[in-house]
């Protein structure tokens, strides 16, 4: 499915990025379920992957650029 979304045209991360991405999220005490993110209720598989979503953690984004 996220591979799909290049093609249709989303503006999306690339995998090094995306991969970053995720490993910060893993390590998130507000991470439930391995996939839940408790301050927006996204599922961070997905956010991670668009290029106009930041961390929603409050106060600053812990995903650097």
């Amino acid at each position: 499915m996220l591979a799909s979304l290049n093609r249709k045209g989303f503006d999306c991360v690339s995998d090094e990025i995306y991969q970053a991405r995720l490993a910060v999220c893993r390590e998130c005490p507000s991470l439930a379920y391995g996939n839940t993110c408790l301050h927006c209720g996204c599922i961070v598989q997905i956010r991670a992957k668009f290029k106009e979503k930041g961390c929603p953690n409050p106060g600053y984004s812990k995903w650097q650029e």
